[in-house]
């Protein structure tokens, strides 16, 4: 397959993950890191994860020219309902986040929600690998 989505897919998760480990040991120990790193890794992350999103439909479209199984099918569209939130999701936390860190810079009861949204965004992107890996090594999508 022709596409750059296996090689483009990591760095999302990762900076999701890490924005999400570091946010919260921001959070704990504030002496240690910056107050923006979770915010500018989620930023991050979420041009990564719309270039993923724009080469993932590529890889969905030559895929759909094979002959699929139906479970197959199936697996790609709930693959692609979970790219699709997370993709959303995480271009919607950096915009609101953005504006209240800027609004306000001394409110910290912002940090605490971003964590717990940070975590959900964490837990989709994850929830998003499985079902892609699922479709590569149990269904064979993908592979020549």
């Amino acid at each position: 397959m022709n596409t750059w989505h296996p090689y483009l897919v990591h760095f999302p998760v990762a900076l999701f993950v890490v924005a999400f480990v570091l946010h919260g040991l921001q959070l704990w120990r504030p002496q240690w890191l910056s107050r923006g790193i979770g915010l500018w890794l989620l930023g991050l992350g979420a041009l990564a994860g719309f270039w993923t999103s724009i080469t993932g439909n590529k890889a969905a479209a030559l895929a759909q020219q094979q002959q699929l199984l139906p479970e197959a099918v199936t697996l790609l569209n709930r693959h692609a309902q979970w790219a699709t939130l997370t993709s959303w999701g995480s271009l919607a936390l950096f915009i609101l986040w953005l504006y209240f860190f800027l609004k306000d810079r001394e409110d910290h009861r912002v940090d605490v929600v971003a964590l717990v949204l940070l975590g959900l965004l964490a837990v989709g992107v994850m929830i998003t690998s499985y079902l892609g890996s699922q479709l590569v090594f149990t269904q064979g999508v993908g592979l020549p």
